[in-house]
């Protein structure tokens, strides 16, 4: 499995996912961890779930987005968040897009707290 990793090491509201890939990386050794900037363009995998591990805001514990319509309802609180949502749509759109997995973790939570999470949700994946 591949998992792009979406955040800024150097901004730290936008760091926390970014900051536990080696950890993540040595408890599942099969996944395969890419960080990526969205900002340069998405880049789907031709095949499979499109797991994408990302921070957010204005929710309280982490959720998991398989419909993209629940996403483009969701209030856009920065630019950054509009691009990525409107990529994917737009990806989907043109069938580039087969199928993806938003894990979103709450900006504000705990580090320990979201790497057990996080866990948990790729194992069950």
């Amino acid at each position: 499995m591949k998992v792009s990793v979406f955040g800024n090491p150097d901004v730290k509201i936008d760091s926390l996912v970014v900051g536990l890939v080696s950890e993540l990386k040595l408890r599942l050794p099969e996944v395969e961890f890419i960080v990526e900037d969205p900002s340069e363009g998405l880049k789907p995998p031709k095949d499979g779930v499109w797991v994408i591990l990302d921070v957010a805001t204005g929710i309280d514990e982490i959720k998991v987005f398989e419909d993209l319509s629940k996403l483009s309802a969701t209030r856009k609180s920065s630019l950054h968040d509009y691009d990525v949502a409107m990529e994917l749509l737009l990806l989907k759109k043109i069938g580039r897009l087969v199928k993806v997995k938003i894990v979103a973790v709450p900006i504000e939570m705990e580090r320990e707290k979201a790497f057990k999470e996080i866990i948990n949700i790729l194992e069950s994946s």
